[in-house]
This record gives structure tokens, C-alpha cells and sequence, in this order.
């Protein structure tokens, strides 16, 4: 009897746990949607202002405070990463690592899962992939126009984010949640 309300009792909670990661999920992915727009719109507005170097200089100074802001905002750190990063502090840890090799191989194009570390803390890390648009390509792609080039060069230097093309996984969008 005691192992039957064990048992009871264990799927009564994995049953919990699987409503709370829905919850988490839903909430990373308003936050990746967030941090999404506000970049696109920054973006955008500098490409039309000034062209692609323009849009490489407002990304060169404002997708930190943006990603920054809505982290803060959302309870969340928020942030991307890329196998092939723009800027060397975007490089991913392990976990993201073996998430974006499973982003890379078409198997998956989001995973979210509950991490417990050494310590015993938990924390809830989801990551959603960033496919390459076609406006990517402008600073991303394979034939880069000299002027972006020659910025790219400039403003990030250890630069390996180019020669993609329209679908490539550029990159992902990655939360941490601390649940402890």
C-alpha cells in the first residue's frame, strides 16, 4: 500500500513538474520573442537609415543594453550564442555546445530541460534557434560587401559569423531561469 501511494504521490508530481516547465517554456519564449523585436526594430531602423554598416555599428552598441534590459525585465538571463560567434563573449558553454550541435544536425529547433549543477542548484535552460533571413545575409552571408567587411573587421575582429546562407542556424536564442 505504501508503495502505491508513493507512487500516486510521484506521478502526481512529475504531472506538476510538467505543467511548471509549459510555464517555463511559455515564458522563455515571450522572452525570446521580446528580445527578438526590440533587435529587429533597432536593426531594421539603422539598416534603413544607414545600410548594413550602420546596422553593424547599432548591433555593436545596442544589442548588449537590449538584451540587458529585458533580462532584467523578464527574471531571466537572456542572451544568444552561435558555433560561429560575431563576438567571442557570445561563446557557448557546454550545454549550449551540445544544444546547438543538435540545432545544426535538423534533429531540433528548440530544447528547454532542468540543469543541476555541482552545488545543487537548479536552473531551467531553454535555448531557441535563429534561422538566417535573407536580410541576414548583408552582414552574415557569404559575398560581404567591402564597406561591411572592412566594419565587421573593425568592430569585431575575432569575428567567425559569415558565409551563411538563407535556413542556415545562425545562432540561438538562450535563457537561464534560476529555480533555487
Amino acid at each position: 500500500m505504501r508503495f502505491l501511494i508513493l507512487l500516486l504521490i510521484l506521478l502526481i508530481s512529475s504531472g506538476a513538474i510538467a505543467d511548471e516547465i509549459n510555464t517555463y517554456d511559455e515564458s522563455c519564449k515571450a522572452s525570446i520573442q521580446k528580445l527578438g523585436v526590440a533587435l529587429r526594430l533597432a536593426l531594421k531602423s539603422a539598416m534603413e537609415e544607414s545600410g548594413p554598416v550602420g546596422a553593424l555599428q547599432t548591433c555593436n552598441v545596442e544589442a548588449v543594453p537590449i538584451t540587458e534590459t529585458i533580462s532584467i525585465e523578464e527574471g531571466m538571463i537572456v542572451s544568444r550564442t552561435s558555433l560561429k560567434t560575431r563576438n567571442p563573449k557570445n561563446a557557448p558553454d557546454k550545454w549550449e555546445l551540445a544544444v546547438l550541435e543538435q540545432f545544426e544536425k535538423g534533429k531540433i529547433s528548440e530544447f528547454g530541460e532542468v540543469v543541476t549543477d555541482s552545488e545543487g542548484h537548479q536552473t531551467y535552460r531553454y535555448m531557441k534557434a535563429i534561422p538566417t533571413a535573407p536580410l541576414c545575409l548583408k552582414c552574415h552571408g557569404i559575398d560581404l560587401d567591402k564597406d561591411v567587411s572592412a566594419k565587421i573587421a573593425e568592430l569585431y575582429p575575432e569575428d567567425k559569423a559569415v558565409g551563411f546562407k538563407t535556413a542556415d542556424i545562425r545562432g540561438a536564442f538562450t535563457i537561464r531561469k534560476p529555480l533555487n
